[in-house]
């Protein structure tokens, strides 16, 4: 189990017996963690600097920056990441290799600030891609979820 752990900065490996490893740390903005392109790497999701970074044996890659808060996402069939940016309240596909980032949907009533005090991602909006491609988004704005069937 990946947790990450605001208070610390840390993503840590937590074991079902309770042992705790620091993967990570000084990463305050962690919003959303997934599996990454292999079985020892998973894809993080960093609101505070606008980035989705690919983590592998405590090594950091940045796969994309530039982002607008970016939260949730989840890893298509593809391989393709799709992420709530909800600083610009759309849904974009980002390629891991190139970083390249397409917009998907836009306009979705996504990105309800945090509350004062709460950590960035504090309230996350979710991102599922099922195996047919659609892809359903959690709206915090309007108490919905959105299904998106790309073209």
């Amino acid at each position: 189990l990946l947790v990450a752990e605001h208070g610390t900065g840390s993503i840590l490996k937590v074991s079902t017996d309770g042992d705790r490893e620091v993967l990570v740390d000084e990463l305050p903005g962690i919003a959303a963690l997934r599996q990454g392109s292999d079985d020892d790497s998973f894809y993080a999701t960093d609101v505070l600097n606008g980035q989705v970074l690919e983590i592998d044996d405590g090594d950091i890659d940045i796969i994309a920056t530039g982002l607008d808060r970016p939260e949730g996402f989840d890893v298509a069939a593809d391989g393709s990441i799709v992420l709530a940016e909800v600083g610009k309240q759309r849904i974009v596909r980002i390629d891991p290799n190139s970083g390249e980032i397409s917009e998907v949907a836009r306009n979705l009533a996504i990105g309800l600030a945090p509350a004062q005090g709460t950590p960035p991602g504090y309230i996350q909006t979710g991102v599922v891609v099922s195996s047919a491609g659609n892809i359903y988004v959690t709206s915090d704005l309007n108490t919905a979820i959105y299904k998106i069937t790309p073209q």
